[in-house]
């Protein structure tokens, strides 16, 4: 209601009296403000979730299931996987070759997102294949610094995991506000997980 006022009646408003102008304008700077907090309701600190783990433990069907829920609701999917990396280029310029953009798409996809209230997730399943370990280490944090000049962009990437993950590393670095991780042990300890579905399921031992 107050949109349709404000936009119905702005391009008029030279023949409005002092007073109906004042209220007006009133209600422009009302419907703004609604807007600019409702974008912020959907503008999440967290940009980067990543999913660590052994070989077997789920981490592609885990991201994959994510991108099929985000999409069901609308939001904007892109998914490569490690080996697509170049390891010669940055992060954002291997987004722009394998996706297709040019240098503003990145812009115009995430006016889109602000206009339509949805987000921009971008997968990268095995993110530590291809490019490789090292890449990774030199060019996470170019990746995150990328994604927080877009308001709406996500990104969710598995780890096949050495020692430690790089984005748990990174979390530690003072990124924790922007990060979350998540370790995937799978049947590496086939006793416990074992003990865990039961629990899940409600099974008591006989």
């Amino acid at each position: 209601y107050i949109e349709e006022i404000s936009y119905t009646l702005w391009p008029n408003r030279n023949d409005l009296d002092k007073q109906s102008l004042a209220e007006l304008e009133h209600i422009r700077n009302i419907y703004f403000l609604f807007k600019e907090k409702s974008k912020r309701r959907y503008q999440s600190e967290r940009k980067l979730f990543s999913l660590h783990g052994s070989a077997g433990t789920g981490k592609s069907h885990i991201c994959h299931s994510l991108a099929e829920t985000y999409l069901s609701k609308e939001h904007h999917v892109y998914i490569c996987h490690g080996t697509d990396i170049a390891s010669e280029s940055l992060p954002e310029k291997n987004l722009m070759r394998i996706f297709g953009f040019d240098s503003d798409m990145f812009n115009q996809i995430n006016e889109r997102a602000i206009e339509s209230q949805k987000y921009v997730l971008f997968v990268i399943d095995a993110l530590n294949e291809g490019a490789g370990f090292k890449y990774w280490e030199d060019n996470l944090f170019r990746l995150l610094d990328f994604a927080k000049q877009y308001s709406m962009f996500k990104f969710l990437v598995s780890e096949r995991r050495y020692s430690n993950s790089l984005a748990e590393a990174l979390r530690e670095e003072g990124y924790h506000s922007v990060i979350h991780t998540h370790q995937l042990d799978g049947f590496e300890d086939v006793d416990q997980a074992i003990v865990n579905y039961a629990k899940a399921n409600k099974i008591t031992p006989e």
